[in-house]
């Protein structure tokens, strides 16, 4: 099925308003800050995206990186501000994958595994390098 309703908010026939929608964006920033787990468990990911890999899932398509690149790029473009220690998040979600990789079980990573932007260790070097710089 390519669409399912109960997962989208219905239309309305309210005027689109850019402060709702900036309000609407710090309230999402600020849910996924407090869905923060900790240092080590950081965030659950949907039972979907988990599927036959563990857990947390630190990669960057649906992972702690990307939670934390998102949560970078809002900050950066001053559309949400965040409490949380984006840099030292992002080394913690690298030492993470390099202690317990979150490649899915049964299916034939790319070689080498870590060389994968978006499920590997490659997406993850580069939003840490992003939020803190360094060899």
């Amino acid at each position: 099925m390519l669409y399912a309703p109960e997962f989208f908010e219905p239309l309305t026939s309210t005027r689109w308003s850019e402060a709702r929608a900036r309000e609407g964006i710090r309230a999402i920033a600020s849910d996924v800050q407090e869905a923060l787990r900790g240092p080590s468990r950081l965030w659950l990911a949907h039972e979907w995206d988990s599927w036959h890999a563990t857990s947390p899932m630190k990669n960057l398509y649906v992972g702690a990186a990307g939670v934390v690149w998102g949560l970078d790029a809002l900050r950066r473009r001053g559309h949400a501000d965040t409490k949380l220690d984006l840099p030292a998040l992002g080394q913690r979600t690298l030492e993470l994958f390099r202690t317990r990789p979150d490649f899915i079980k049964g299916l034939e990573p790319p070689h080498p595994p870590e060389s994968a932007l978006m499920l590997g260790e490659t997406g993850i070097l580069l939003v840490a390098w992003r939020l803190a710089a360094s060899p």
